[in-house]
């Protein structure tokens, strides 16, 4: 038997014990398998078909369980990747027909309810029924924000979110998905990192998992309590993920069928972010700045722009409320759409500090987020299929 310590490497995990991989028995020790039997009774996997055609393969996580209904089930609200659904084509619509089925952990296969969905932040909502309640993971809010001096960027009464996770680039994280064949537990190791993701939704975070195929899609990405911190997506280099901050008030929306989507038009980075020589321009003019979202670029004729946002801004407050990293400014203006928000920036390259007004725009659907998915992915996963 093969023994596997490394905690970084990546793994199918068979949650009775053990399975063979490529010939060998496999054997998971040490803290991951622990963490991960914390979250795996809530991921499953999930089946698309348009007609009589296979369509999408992926995970989800089964975040709600309500009471005993009156014909005596339990209801399951799964929440996952809108790719499930989504047209052959990539179209940002509904694929015809669709039925979707979900394999949960035993083995148990169920048909699913398509509830909802929302093709700019790619969640979907499927909701299942079955005679016993089914089992959800705890889930906690990301505080990514970071002090770059000791001093505080302004005075504020905002909450501080107090029962956020801080989360610090290099922290350790998984992505898990299940598998639709085997029904195994697939681990991707890796940790949170800052950088340029290359998706256009805003509000994605990435990691440095790496995952082998597109089974992640749609699955809880976990800190080391085992507690699901975001949706995974999937690159061919990383893991963008959203934020559960963001992925659960999506959730409370679709369930009135109604999506907060804000469009301001400009990308933002949090300010311990940048590069070097342009905190320190940013410090040497105002060296209590500690925290902050910097302005990175602003589409012409963009809300930002009416506004009189520029790029290399910092945004300290918004709505009133001090904004210390992107997730917070994102929070703010989910609330404030088709609404006019004041805003507190710096501006380096005079020294001022500058009041603004921002109309948060609703996004159109001309403006909705990419989800590109490689097609040798999908390719690969119906070749193995069928094998």
């Amino acid at each position: 038997m093969t023994s596997v310590q490394d905690p970084d490497l990546d793994w199918i995990l068979q949650i009775e014990e053990c399975k063979h991989v490529g010939g060998s028995r496999i054997k998971v020790q040490g803290p991951s398998k622990v963490v991960a039997l914390k979250v795996s009774p809530s991921v499953v996997c999930l089946l698309s078909h348009t007609g009589k055609d296979k369509l999408f393969a992926c995970s989800g996580t089964i975040v709600e369980c309500g009471g005993k209904e009156s014909d005596g089930t339990f209801v399951g609200i799964i929440l996952t990747s809108a790719s499930l659904l989504r047209c052959p084509s990539g179209a940002a619509s509904l694929a015809p027909d669709i039925k979707v089925d979900v394999l949960l952990p035993d083995g148990k296969l169920l048909q699913g309810e398509v509830f909802a969905y929302d093709f700019h932040y790619n969640l979907s909502v499927i909701k299942i029924r079955s005679d016993t309640p089914f089992p959800t993971p705890s889930l906690r809010n990301l505080d990514e924000s970071i002090p770059v001096t000791l001093q505080p960027a302004l005075n504020s009464t905002s909450p501080r979110h107090s029962d956020s996770f801080k989360i610090r680039p290099g922290d350790k994280v998984k992505a898990l998905g299940r598998h639709y064949h085997s029904h195994s537990l697939v681990i991707a190791s890796g940790s949170f990192t800052i950088g340029l993701c290359e998706f256009d939704c805003q509000e994605l975070m990435m990691s440095t998992c790496k995952m082998g195929s597109q089974i992640h899609i749609g699955g809880p990405l976990i800190n080391c309590a085992g507690e699901v911190i975001g949706i995974n997506f999937y690159h061919e280099r990383y893991t963008p993920f959203l934020p559960i901050n963001i992925a659960y008030r999506c959730l409370e929306h679709l369930k009135i069928q109604s999506v907060n989507r804000p469009w301001l038009g400009m990308e933002l980075t949090n300010f311990y972010a940048v590069n070097l020589a342009d905190m320190e321009k940013i410090v040497q003019k105002f060296p209590h700045i500690s925290e902050g979202v910097v302005v990175e670029k602003v589409v012409k004729g963009s809300p930002a722009e009416v506004a009189g946002i520029l790029p290399c801004d910092v945004i300290v407050s918004c709505g009133g409320h001090s904004v210390r990293c992107s997730s917070e400014f994102f929070g703010i203006t989910w609330d404030k759409t088709r609404e006019s928000v004041p805003v507190v920036v710096m501006r380096a390259s005079c020294g001022n500090r500058q009041m603004l007004t921002i109309d948060v725009e609703d996004t159109s659907e001309h403006r909705y987020n990419r989800w590109p998915i490689p097609s040798t992915y999908l390719d690969m996963f119906w070749r193995s299929a069928e094998k």
